[in-house]
């Protein structure tokens, strides 16, 4: 994963921008490289306006983000939302909308 972050934000530097908002859809067992994952999030923070991470396992009861790749997003990431926020489109814009950083649980 980091490689593919990293991949985005320079192959396609024109288009991520800082009014960019930034979705990443994945459970968080990345199995690559945590060091470019870590390096890949820091720089999309500093470009883009907003992150938003969504898994599947957010929102479940007991849900914490501990892998070792959610514990590194936690750091740059606004939001660690549930995947089925993709079924309330209003709901996925005030995420988007707010300065409020959220890790659901």
């Amino acid at each position: 994963m980091g490689e593919s972050l990293y991949r985005l934000i320079t192959d396609y530097r024109g288009y991520v921008r800082d009014t960019s908002v930034v979705i990443i859809i994945s459970d968080g067992w990345d199995l690559g490289d945590l060091g470019l994952l870590e390096k890949s999030l820091a720089l999309m923070r500093r470009t883009v306006r907003k992150i938003l991470w969504l898994s599947p396992h957010a929102g479940k009861s007991g849900f914490s983000p501990e892998t070792a790749c959610l514990r590194i997003a936690t750091r740059y990431v606004d939001a660690i939302l549930p995947l089925e926020i993709l079924y309330d489109m209003a709901v996925l814009r005030k995420h988007i909308r707010t300065n409020r950083r959220v890790f659901s649980g």
